[in-house]
């Protein structure tokens, strides 16, 4: 076991001091992931499992050139992954630009016009949907420069995209 403590420690992406197990659940992840076979573990609540999920499988994806989609139920534990995905850049600053993750919610959830317009925020998923699709069409319109959705309008601004990816990999959003 020995041998395996020093693999993870040296290779830096477990930002803390590993606990009882821990190393032993980022091995079987990391054999899993090199054998291409699948892998289901259970532990209890605050044993590590989004940590060592992330720092194993993070390794494999930049030792391979892949990229992670890391599906949760509800938003805490969404919020759990940006959380420990953070510790991860934090303590790696030579990878920290190769190292990017957001948080997706549903669009009752993510659609800004909808959090702050009431009458928007009582519609159903469906009706926020067919609203969202008439202002992106709005907002593509070359006859409409200052029509339909303003933030799909700066979504479509390339500039203004670069500056929102830079907040967002400074560690400036996290789902709520």
């Amino acid at each position: 076991m020995n041998c395996c403590i020093s693999y993870f420690l040296k290779m830096g992406l477990f930002p803390y001091k590993p606990r009882k197990n821990q190393i032993a659940i980022m091995q079987t992840i990391k054999n899993s992931l090199d054998t291409k076979r699948d892998i289901v573990f259970e532990s209890g609540t605050g044993s590590g499992k989004t940590i060592c999920t992330l720092s194993s499988t993070l390794e494999y994806a930049l030792d391979n050139n892949k990229k992670i989609i890391y599906s949760t139920r509800t938003n805490a534990q969404q919020r759990q992954v940006i959380l420990e995905l953070r510790e991860i850049r934090n303590k790696n600053e030579g990878i920290k630009d190769k190292i990017f993750g957001i948080g997706i919610q549903g669009r009752s959830n993510m659609c800004i016009l909808a959090r702050t317009n009431s009458e928007l925020s009582k519609g159903t998923s469906e009706e926020l949907s067919k609203y969202c699709s008439y202002e992106k069409k709005k907002a593509k319109s070359s006859e409409n420069k200052d029509k339909g959705c303003i933030y799909y309008r700066n979504f479509l601004d390339k500039e203004k995209v670069k500056v929102v990816k830079s907040w967002v990999k400074n560690g400036h959003l996290a789902p709520g």
